[in-house]
């Protein structure tokens, strides 16, 4: 959302902040498909599926 008024800024020749910061996407093993996707808006990488291994955490 802040990427997107920020180029609204540039369209009707309004200043920009100098600067910007925008939230991180907390990314570990058991959502990083999903998060690429989020992220990147492309299907993973073949290379990445193939090397990826499903994994549950411990119990205790």
């Amino acid at each position: 959302m802040a990427e997107a008024t920020l180029a609204a800024y540039g369209l009707i020749g309004k200043d920009a902040p100098p600067y910007v910061a925008l939230g991180a996407l907390p990314v570990h093993h058991g959502n990083l498909l999903e998060a690429w996707q989020d992220i990147y808006h492309q299907e993973v990488p073949e290379p990445i599926q193939e090397s990826f291994v499903e994994c549950t955490p411990p119990t205790n």
